[in-house]
């Protein structure tokens, strides 16, 4: 029990750090990057005033070229961002095979977390339970997005490698690199993104006219976006450059 509690408290320890780190790393590429929050503001304003409205949420309605476009932008904007938090040497905004293989590997990962969600809130997950599509939506909710979840934790660094080194840890270096630290990783992404998830969630509970609230969920998605990317490049540099254990 005592080794249990240890490993417990060790592990919020390295949450905590990591959350700290990501405040410093943000904090301290201010300089840099606020002109990249403002476009950013503006493009995520823009995606929600403008984004065709589905009537319900599907794969189809993901896969359109509205959505797929949208999630290239965003990930291009992400990469700005990696660059900058991680110190990676050259121009920001070159376009070239680093830039390719962080894209497909985020959206290989997101593919993975997206598709089970879809199966879950789409059409298909409305048949009673006692049905076989039932039995599926369960499985999906039991055992598929629980996996799906894990492995993108798992693989958290996979992308970033692609994008500061080229690829050096590979799939099966990222892999090895994330054991035993998956825990502090998780606590620290909940500890930094609920809030502004929650206040997301009640901002749309209060209003359902999306025009008064595109502007402020806006706000909260941004401030969601900055600290996860933040908290990515800390993790990047607590693993691969500095060798901190988890």
């Amino acid at each position: 029990m005592a080794e249990l509690e240890g490993r417990g408290v060790g592990l919020l320890r390295t949450a905590r750090a990591l959350t700290e780190a990501t405040y410093d790393a943000l904090s301290g590429s201010m300089p840099r990057l606020w002109p990249l929050w403002a476009l950013w503001l503006g493009w995520l304003i823009a995606v929600g005033v403008l984004s065709p409205k589905a009537a319900e949420p599907s794969l189809a309605s993901l896969l359109s070229v509205w959505n797929l476009a949208s999630a290239v932008v965003g990930l291009a904007l992400s990469a700005v961002a990696l660059r900058v938090l991680l110190g990676v040497p050259g121009s920001v905004l070159r376009i070239d095979g680093r830039l390719a293989r962080f894209v497909g590997a985020t959206l290989l990962m997101e593919a993975m977390l997206t598709v089970p969600m879809m199966l879950l809130i789409g059409p298909a997950a409305k048949p009673p339970p006692e049905t076989a599509e039932g039995a599926v939506t369960a499985a999906v909710i039991l055992v598929v997005l629980p996996v799906a979840i894990w492995v993108n934790l798992r693989l958290a660094l996979w992308p970033l490698d692609g994008l500061a080194a080229g690829g050096r840890l590979g799939l099966r270096g990222a892999w090895a690199s994330m054991r035993g630290r998956i825990g502090s990783y998780f606590w620290a992404l909940a500890a930094l993104l609920l809030p502004s998830i929650g206040l997301g969630f009640g901002l749309e509970l209060l209003s359902k006219d999306s025009r008064i609230t595109t502007g402020p969920a806006s706000v909260l998605t941004l401030l969601a976006i900055a600290l996860e990317l933040g908290l990515q490049a800390s993790l990047y540099r607590a693993v691969v450059r500095d060798g901190r254990p988890g």
